[in-house]
């Protein structure tokens, strides 16, 4: 087993184990009938989120660095033969995806190319199953496997002008032998390959990507999969350096991504054994390679043991003819270890920030709310020490106190309901202030404004009227969340008890929200800069502007509408669960007082009883003390400081 499957297996088995640890809380909570409607929604995202299991990993960088065969060595060291075609001359002519998909057949799908021509964007032609041509994969024959595999090295031979039509910029076209000036161009336009293999099956993603001229191509490529992907290593060849086309990958999209949402970046330089040279010293050829590091490294902006060198072919051969020793030469165990850990390290923080603070501060609170309880009960066994009244008598005071507190709790959890439907009066206003009737009234006016526009000045100002509407839209839910946050804070004030712990307020806050729409603003004004965009036909400039960017602001639009609706669910939940586990708490007690009252206790039994509740209490404790450990726990992996990170540091040309 490799590093990158280990890891991913306690990466795994941690999400398994807070599973259970959600879990645990739900059958205690409903033990305790304390599991709110509210509440129960919150631990059932926290369990959908664990459950989502899909990483992925993008391989980027121009054609011929050995994106594919470094694919082929990292994951398929074990196959006893050269998975993908990544042979000479046979380079990645389409995005390709691998993943494994239980439940559907072991299969390439294949997106012809003549697809661009529709203005369906990508991720709607993935759900319409007749444009796709299937092919099944046959893993028990090795010959047929790759042959099925090489199809996605497929190119169709068509005229020029078809080429543009379709988006081919004129200086990439490749001219065919045939003499009718034909030109080459990639047969498909996306493969999705599901394959059952062990790593894609604990939910590791693979994102193949041709070079520039493709990236330029497909803007959902560039502006929506690599942006989402958790990891990229950006390749470069020790044969040619930092190229034109490798700083042009570097500086857009790379660079670009890594500004807007900074993401694990490797960057490793391919095909260190073509230095090797056996006239020379083992001491002249480390020499060699580290100039090529430092020179590399200072073109793009870093340092030289930020970018790690390895040769794919030597791993992938070391692995299939079981050479430790070539494999160990070739530094791939580097770039696996620095893989692995990073990549379960972004993870771990990803769940933090979603599922594990928040079962944290929910485990707390009950933690808390029972300490309190527990004090009362040793308040209640010194005074039944203490104290020389009748015991009947000192039960019903005990009684009268706990049905006092369980009144004031019971009230709260009434005046909380009031204030309940004002703050989701207040969540139809924001939802309101949303505007998505007019939200989606507008993107019908920009795409019918695009295709009256006769001039790219036009297409421009469509683009940049169309951001500063959303913009306004964002500025005027600004004001009604601050109405909301307002009313919040005040109920909180009102009911939170100065002894109690219970979360803080939750705010609606939009800044994240125009953040975020900057960042699109950002990529469209790339997008239009692009010289591809200038040089396309306009009617493609518009198909692509409006089947990217528009759809991702959609996206953004819609979730800000969810996470309205669900603010005004969730914002009151902290103060209802701990009034609510308040009054359970005193509830279960009058029970108990009660029982006491009725049986006549002597002074020895009460103090017996009041020990019943104190060790039902502190197992409650323990039980929650627990959970809260096993949550804690943490993957035993390091951080490693070996990834580059490029806001930190300017790019040197």
């Amino acid at each position: 087993m490799g590093q990158l499957e280990s890891q991913f297996d306690a990466f795994i088995e941690w999400k398994q184990h807070l599973l259970a640890q959600v879990t645990r809380y739900q059958s205690w909570l409903v033990h305790n009938h304390l599991l709110t409607p509210e509440l129960d929604r919150r631990l059932s995202q926290a369990n959908e989120s664990l459950r989502r299991k899909t990483i992925t990993i993008a391989f980027v960088g121009e054609f011929s660095r050995g994106k594919t065969e470094l694919i082929n060595a990292l994951f398929f060291g074990n196959q006893h033969a050269r998975m993908l075609p990544s042979c000479a001359g046979r380079t990645t002519m389409c995005p390709t995806e691998l993943f494994h998909e239980p439940g559907k057949p072991t299969s390439i799908r294949l997106l012809p190319i003549t697809t661009r021509l529709q203005a369906t964007s990508l991720a709607e032609l993935r759900q319409d199953q007749e444009q796709w041509h299937d092919i099944p994969l046959p893993m028990e024959n090795a010959t047929a496997l790759a042959d099925a595999l090489a199809r996605v090295a497929e190119t169709l031979e068509v005229s020029e002008e078809e080429a543009l039509q379709l988006g081919f910029e004129p200086e990439h076209l490749q001219f065919s032998k045939a003499e009718n000036g034909s030109v080459k161009i990639p047969a498909w336009r996306h493969a999705l390959i599901n394959i059952d293999h062990p790593l894609l099956s604990k939910g590791i993603r693979i994102l193949d990507t041709p070079g520039l001229n493709a990236l330029g191509l497909e803007p959902e490529l560039t502006l929506n999969m690599l942006p989402s992907a958790d990891a990229i290593i950006y390749l470069l060849s020790a044969d040619t350096g930092v190229t034109a086309s490798d700083m042009a990958i570097w500086q857009d999209p790379i660079q670009v991504i890594q500004q807007n949402r900074p993401t694990n970046l490797f960057a490793v330089l391919n095909k260190i054994d073509l230095l090797d040279d056996e006239l020379l010293t083992p001491a002249q050829q480390q020499d060699i390679r580290s100039i090529i590091l430092d020179t590399s490294a200072r073109q793009l902006g870093l340092r030289a043991d930020e970018i790690i060198a390895v040769s794919a072919r030597q791993a992938l051969t070391g692995k299939l003819k079981g050479h430790p020793a070539l494999v160990a030469n070739s530094g791939i165990e580097t770039l696996e270890h620095l893989l692995s850990h990073e990549l379960i390290h972004h993870q771990e923080q990803v769940l933090d920030d979603c599922v594990v603070n928040d079962l944290h501060h929910l485990l707390d609170n009950s933690r808390q709310l029972l300490e309190k309880r527990l004090q009362d009960l040793y308040t209640r066994q010194r005074q039944l020490n203490g104290s020389r009244k009748d015991d009947q008598l000192l039960v019903a005071e005990l009684t009268e106190q706990t049905r006092t507190q369980y009144n004031q709790h019971h009230k709260r959890l009434l005046a909380l309901k009031s204030s309940r439907r004002l703050v989701q009066q207040q969540g139809r206003a924001l939802v309101r202030a949303c505007r998505t009737a007019m939200f989606q009234e507008r993107v019908r006016k920009v795409h019918t404004l695009l295709l009256k526009s006769l001039t790219t000045v036009g297409i421009n100002q469509t683009i940049t009227r169309f951001f500063l509407y959303v913009q306004d839209d964002i500025h005027q839910l600004s004001i009604e969340a601050r109405l909301a946050n307002r009313l919040v804070q005040s109920i909180y004030e009102r009911h939170v008890d100065t002894d109690s712990h219970t979360l803080p307020p939750p705010l609606f806050l939009t800044d994240d929200y125009l953040k975020e729409l900057n960042a699109l603003q950002d990529k469209a004004d790339h997008f239009r800069k692009r010289l591809s965009t200038v040089l396309t036909e306009q009617h493609l400039v518009i198909r692509r502007f409006f089947n990217t960017l528009v759809r991702e602001v959609i996206a953004l639009h819609e979730r800000i509408e969810t996470d309205a609706n669900q603010w005004a669910d969730q914002a009151l939940l902290p103060l209802t669960q701990h009034a609510l586990e308040q009054k359970q708490l005193l509830e279960r007690q009058l029970v108990q007082l009660k029982t006491l009252n009725r049986d006549n206790a002597n002074h020895k039994q009460l103090l017996g009883k009041l020990d019943e509740f104190m060790a039902d209490t502190e197992h409650q404790l323990v039980k929650i003390d627990h959970i809260l450990k096993n949550t804690r726990q943490r993957i035993n992996s390091a951080k490693s400081s070996n990834v580059v990170v490029l806001h930190e540091r300017p790019v040197m040309a």
